[in-house]
């Protein structure tokens, strides 16, 4: 036997230990499975929630040196929300997709870790298809092993965090530690922390997840931590748009569906974005433009958005879709000027109706501008304010009191200064208008009873002085209203 100097132990102690971290993706949507079988799932407004509180944790605890994921969108997802809230990129790891062998074993098969086992003394024979899965879950764990002692190698010393589904997590701890299969019932975002030292793992924690919320009827200590979400941008505006588009997400996705379907393609036929495209729709809403142009044959569509509840709307639309248009397709959490996109990332940029919720929409064109390749189209439409000093100041006001999170329509002239200064050269621009009902309108957000009374006395008192220059008309007992819209077609320089 070969004696241990105490030097030889000094010299292990000082060995560089690696940490890992294995984090399960947040809470995906709930699909039907013959959709989910043709479509890969993102998150719920709950998970993408949890991907904050998740970053925030991570922040305050670790100093995480590399951030990986498997393939699937719900795992993406996560990753990349994380990555952009600790600055970090993401490796994906192709080679991980799927479930391992042997992974979706019932708990009660959990003990089985060789082919031939003792249960009680006596020795019990598995078949020969049970003999082929231990074959192919030995040589997925030595596939497995070697991925991980590839990242040791490179990452000695440091912090590795990998998102991956639960069976995968079951999968990592087993093949890595030698303790047979089991399974890890992971909650979304709950971490396993396993230690490499002297070239043996530790598992320190499994299924960690008391960043979580805690559950109803247990008490808590502090006060809650902010979403890193709230840091990106100002953070009453986050709120009021998050609390408003829950609600809104709420209401009858196809009232009024034929009538915004047409002003869609209205502003997609203006855009004219070639075929095989990648687009990027800021402010995407509940995913309706961005599952448009997705038809369109663009290669590929993102849509961002800073509401939860409304990325959850987009993710239900996108799996209605053809899964051809739906698999060009996916939404992400983000704020539109902090993107989690790299430099000339885009063909084209969409920018549909969100400056006027903007009182400072400056950074914002910038950085829409910065993820544009030189020669990309940038297609702005929002709100046109009316030239006269009074009726924009009236128009404003009824905007406002219809929802909170609107703060001004700008006129032609500085929308064209907001584009010039983010180094974007106007090509074409139009200013288009729609007849649009006033209920109709007001439903397209939660309303209450006083509120909305008050929005319709405004309009009212317009019809016979065109107060806030809208050109209101009452029909019996409906009014109607034209609402001007500013396009513009701009290419990078």
């Amino acid at each position: 036997m070969q004696k241990i100097t105490s030097a030889d132990a000094k010299t292990a102690e000082k060995e560089p230990t690696l940490r890992l971290l294995l984090i399960c993706h947040a809470e995906a949507m709930q699909i039907q499975a013959a959709q989910r079988a043709s479509i890969d799932t993102g998150l719920s407004a709950q998970g993408w929630q949890q991907t904050d509180i998740l970053a925030n944790w991570l922040m305050e605890r670790y100093a995480i040196d590399e951030l990986v994921t498997a393939p699937e969108l719900r795992n993406r997802l996560t990753a990349q929300r994380i990555g952009q809230a600790i600055g970090l990129p993401v490796t994906i790891r192709r080679d991980w997709g799927g479930k391992p062998f042997g992974a979706n074993i019932n708990a009660d098969e959990a003990t089985l870790a060789l082919p031939h086992v003792l249960q009680h003394g006596v020795q019990t024979t598995v078949s020969d298809a049970a003999e082929k899965q231990e074959r192919d879950f030995e040589e997925y764990c030595h596939d497995l092993r070697d991925v991980f002692t590839t990242l040791s190698e490179v990452h000695s010393g440091e912090t590795i965090a990998v998102v991956m589904n639960e069976d995968l997590i079951s999968a990592s701890i087993a093949c890595l530690t030698g303790g047979g299969r089991f399974v890890v019932r992971a909650e979304p975002t709950s971490i396993a922390e396993l230690r490499l030292q002297n070239g043996h793992w530790t598992v320190l924690s499994i299924n960690r997840h008391e960043h979580l919320p805690t559950p109803p009827g247990r008490k808590t200590s502090g006060k809650p931590r902010p979403l890193a979400l709230a840091e990106e941008m100002d953070a009453g505006l986050t709120d009021l748009v998050n609390t408003y588009n829950q609600a809104a997400a709420r209401l009858d996705p196809h009232a009024e569906q034929d009538k915004r379907k047409k002003r869609f393609q209205d502003l997609i036929a203006f855009a004219d974005i070639p075929a095989n495209s990648s687009v990027l729709d800021a402010g995407a809403g509940t995913g309706e433009l961005a599952i448009i142009l997705a038809q369109e044959k663009m290669q590929e569509v993102i849509g961002i958005d800073i509401s939860p509840a409304m990325l959850e709307h987009a993710e239900l639309r996108r799996h209605a879709a053809q899964p051809q248009v739906a698999r060009r397709l996916y939404f992400r959490l983000a704020a539109a000027h902090a993107l989690p996109f790299r430099n000339e990332r885009f063909d084209a940029v969409i920018v549909r109706l969100m400056l006027h919720h903007l009182r400072n929409p400056e950074k914002v064109m910038t950085e829409l501008a910065r993820v544009l390749r030189p020669g990309g189209i940038f297609v702005l439409a929002d709100l046109l304010s009316n030239p006269d000093p009074v009726k924009r100041a009236t128009q404003n006001a009824i905007e406002e009191r219809r929802n909170p999170a609107y703060y001004a329509a700008r006129s032609e002239e500085e929308y064209r200064t907001l584009l010039a200064d983010a180094g974007l050269r106007v090509a074409s621009e139009k200013v288009v208008t729609f007849e649009r009902e006033l209920d109709e309108w007001l439903n397209e957000l939660p309303q209450d009873g006083a509120n909305k009374a008050k929005v319709q006395e405004m309009m009212k008192a317009g019809v016979q002085t065109d107060a806030a220059g809208l050109n209101v008309h009452q029909h019996g007992d409906v009014i109607t209203f034209e609402q001007r819209l500013f396009y513009c077609r701009a290419v990078k320089e």
